[in-house]
């Protein structure tokens, strides 16, 4: 069978700030599959897998972009950004962790 995915490359920006962040990705390799590839986007505040995860709003599971609209301004603790390419032969994860004062 085809191969996971490749990791979904995961860039974030804050043109928006303090109201948003808004996260794009996509993969760097094309897919040998008529089926789409789906992916999950979530996020916490900081760094420990504790933490609670939040749901990055896409407006569908297809979509390359997501926003994060509840930021908490100059936070200590940096955003983890996860964005999990789902396909029918498998799955793969990136991490992004960012402060939105800084991207």
């Amino acid at each position: 069978p085809p191969a996971a995915p490749a990791l979904p490359r995961v860039r974030c920006r804050a043109p928006r700030y303090p109201v948003a962040v808004d996260c794009s990705w996509t993969l760097p390799s094309a897919l040998s599959t008529t089926r789409p590839v789906a992916f999950i986007a979530t996020y916490r505040l900081g760094m420990a897998a504790h933490e609670e995860s939040r749901p990055c709003l896409q407006p569908t599971p297809e979509a390359t972009s997501c926003s994060i609209e509840d930021i908490r301004m100059f936070s200590l603790a940096p955003y983890v950004l996860n964005v999990t390419a789902v396909h029918p032969w498998g799955a793969s994860s990136s991490f992004l962790p960012f402060k939105a004062e800084n991207i």
